[in-house]
């Protein structure tokens, strides 16, 4: 039997894959539905709750973002549909994360202590397994399949800067660190409208380390004065760009 922090991971498992299926639901009808008694589905339903698995609004039970995720690390495809519909890109894209993360030493147990509420929060993870390096996430994922979701973690994890043209970028000392460009030129490789890189849900396209002139030339002429303490997850970092124009 499969175990994570002293409960049974199958019956956790059995709440969740139902909630997935079904959408928002009692705990009756998880117990009705389900191989679990009434006293173990509210029992579960609890533990999901407090491990983040599912919210619970009036009487009704729902399954998170997080909880998504655990399915889809344990082989569910449906939640690697699911993920890939909410964050707005491939199939092939969210497997690739999935398999990164699958790769990581005792990720369900880390899974079920690491906050995550939004969808930027999912970047907390691969800080963690990386020495809360992001330079060092940003350079092994760039020019992979995964390099757009990467950028859109960071766009929405950090605070970003929005240029006159709704692009928006998180830049460091090494250049725009991510981009969501909203109006790529017409000399853009990922402007196609089948390219992993746009996001099907803004109509971004997402980029790492990106330094194309429709990027750059919104930056050049721009000051920038910005002093961001980014999280315990950056170990406080301050990002200083103090008055100058940033050229990728």
């Amino acid at each position: 039997m499969m175990v994570m922090a002293n409960i049974e991971l199958s019956k956790l498992v059995e709440v969740l894959n139902y909630l997935l299926e079904h959408g928002a639901s009692s705990t009756y009808d998880i117990y009705k539905h389900t191989r679990l008694s009434l006293a173990t589905a509210y029992r579960y339903v609890k533990r999901a709750f407090e491990l983040g698995y599912v919210v619970i609004y009036d009487w009704l039970v729902d399954i998170t973002i997080k909880g998504v995720l655990l399915l889809a690390l344990l082989g569910n495809e449906d939640a690697i549909y699911r993920l890939a519909m909410a964050i707005g890109f491939k199939d092939e894209v969210i497997r690739a994360f999935v398999n990164v993360l699958r790769g990581y030493d005792g990720i369900i147990d880390l899974l079920g202590k690491v906050k995550i509420e939004t969808i930027g929060d999912l970047l907390h993870l691969l800080l963690i397994n990386n020495g809360n390096n992001l330079m060092k996430i940003v350079k092994d994922f760039t020019n992979t399949t995964l390099e757009p979701l990467i950028a859109y973690l960071i766009i929405n994890f950090i605070p970003s800067i929005e240029l006159p043209n709704g692009t928006k970028v998180v830049i460091s000392n090494d250049g725009v660190v991510a981009a969501a460009c909203n109006s790529p030129s017409e000399n853009c490789p990922y402007r196609r409208g089948n390219s992993i890189y746009r996001n099907r849900n803004d109509g971004f396209i997402y980029k790492l380390m990106c330094s194309f002139d429709c990027v750059r030339s919104k930056i050049n002429d721009i000051s920038i004065g910005i002093n961001i303490n980014v999280n315990s997850h950056f170990n406080s970092v301050e990002i200083h760009l103090l008055n100058q124009g940033r050229k990728c």
